[in-house]
């Protein structure tokens, strides 16, 4: 088994990666959720916590014309202590389940699959959607998104560099 830096790789090269072969990322890392409309948002890797999170207000669901499928709506907030930047997001729903949080409390959440993307890489992921308002990041990125690939190097962050969040949001004049 080898170990690689996530910013040594090119896209050929992740495509060639054996089966046991390991990509080193920070505890904190710059994710792209294109699927959803957002280009940069800083998560924080959380081996303790099982299902991936993000934080999400207004969430409301909908059954798009003529289909059959639940879909939830949602304002997401990239970047803590930037209230100027928010999107509305879209997204099917693909499960609706009880996730206990790290105070122990159960809450029933809307849970949906995104990709997510950096550099060479992007994934399949199973989200939840709740308020993480209170919280520090915007975004956990839970075990099951994690395995069995990634190996998480805990001295460092964004070993995967930046998606150049200061200039895809940038402060408004007066902020």
């Amino acid at each position: 088994m080898k170990r690689y830096p996530i910013a040594h790789l090119e896209r050929r090269e992740f495509a060639s990666l054996a089966d046991d072969d390991r990509i080193i990322i920070g505890r904190r890392e710059w994710l792209e959720i294109p699927g959803i409309g957002v280009p940069a948002i800083d998560a924080k890797i959380d081996t303790g916590a099982r299902t991936s999170s993000l934080h999400a207000e207004e969430i409301s669901t909908f059954f798009p014309k003529g289909s059959r499928t639940k879909h939830v709506r949602f304002q997401c907030f990239p970047l803590r202590d930037r209230s100027d930047v928010m999107m509305w997001c879209e997204s099917p729903v693909a499960d609706e389940r009880d996730v206990r949080s790290s105070n122990g409390e159960s809450e029933s959440r809307y849970i949906i699959k995104q990709t997510l993307k950096h550099g060479p890489l992007s994934w399949q992921v199973e989200i939840s959607l709740t308020s993480r308002d209170k919280m520090r990041h915007r975004m956990l990125l839970g075990r099951t998104a994690l395995s069995p690939r990634f190996v998480v190097d805990t001295g460092h962050i964004h070993l995967w560099g930046s998606l150049g969040a200061s200039r895809l949001y940038p402060k408004q004049q007066g902020s």
